[in-house]
């Protein structure tokens, strides 16, 4: 992100309005990466449990304590912004 950023002629802000991100954290990890900081760029990864559920294509995800159930199963995109905020 901090790439595309910088490729971008946008200002930060306008920058986190367009990817829907948050202006405080995107200049957290802005200032990180700019003064050379180590970065952890090791995958996160998530335990996602397979169970005998009732109605096909029905999934559920369990984040720390919050789980959440879909009657059918959600776009890898909007799955992927909802564990990040999850994440928090």
């Amino acid at each position: 992100m901090v790439g595309e950023f910088e490729r971008s002629s946008l200002t930060q802000r306008e920058f986190c309005d367009t990817r829907r991100l948050e202006l405080g954290t995107f200049r957290y990890w802005l200032y990180q990466l700019r003064r050379g900081s180590e970065v952890s760029t090791a995958p996160r990864f998530v335990p996602l449990v397979a169970s005998n559920s009732p109605l096909p294509g029905s999934c559920r995800i369990r984040v720390g304590q919050a789980e959440l159930s879909f009657s059918t199963l959600p776009e890898p995109k909007y799955l992927a912004e909802l564990l990040q905020l999850m994440d928090r």
